[in-house]
């Protein structure tokens, strides 16, 4: 559900990846949300209904903005505000490249989002990590402490969109296209 007072989509559960449990106004959700609004608007306009085109483009500004607003800290999107206003925050570089890579991130912004998963502890967001801050099995469900190798390479693609847009073809390619390559190629 968009709530119009705070421009965020409020969801029940994880949308993006889907073992931790994140809920209510999410950093993945509502990035993600601004791409597939703008996807489904090229459809709408397509079809010619030009209305409803335009109003999912006020739809993904709104959320982009909000974003910005509400979940920005300084260098990351956090990873979710609860409707009491209290937050949680792992620094899930999904989301924060999802965000740059979508355009929801300024340019200074995206810099500094890539600067800090660069620079983290856990090493920059080759699907290994999925965040800064471990997820640990009471932060998923069923226990459980990891995820698919789906969603690993959901990430990669996240960040191969978040380099490109930032023209970083050099981490583009050394960083995911080689190493999947290599990886194909080894199995």
């Amino acid at each position: 559900n968009l709530d119009k007072t705070l421009g965020l989509i409020s969801a029940p559960g994880p949308l993006w990846i889907d073992t931790f449990r994140r809920e209510q106004f999410t950093s993945d959700t509502n990035a993600f949300a601004v791409r597939l609004a703008h996807e489904l608007a090229e459809a709408h306009d397509y079809l010619g209904n030009t209305a409803r085109a335009a109003s999912l483009r006020a739809n993904a500004t709104l959320i982009a903005t909000s974003m910005n607003q509400h979940l920005w800290a300084g260098d990351h999107h956090i990873t979710q505000l609860n409707k009491d206003g209290s937050t949680r925050d792992f620094v899930d570089y999904d989301s924060n490249l999802l965000a740059v890579g979508i355009g929801v991130a300024t340019p200074d912004r995206a810099t500094a989002i890539l600067h800090r998963i660069d620079n983290s502890t856990c090493g920059p967001a080759w699907p290994t990590y999925v965040s800064e801050k471990f997820y640990g099995p009471k932060d998923c469900y069923l226990d459980n402490i990891g995820d698919s190798a789906v969603t690993m390479a959901r990430i990669a693609w996240a960040e191969g969109i978040a380099r490109r847009v930032m023209g970083d073809m050099n981490t583009l390619q050394t960083r995911i296209l080689d190493r999947f390559s290599s990886t194909i190629v080894q199995q």
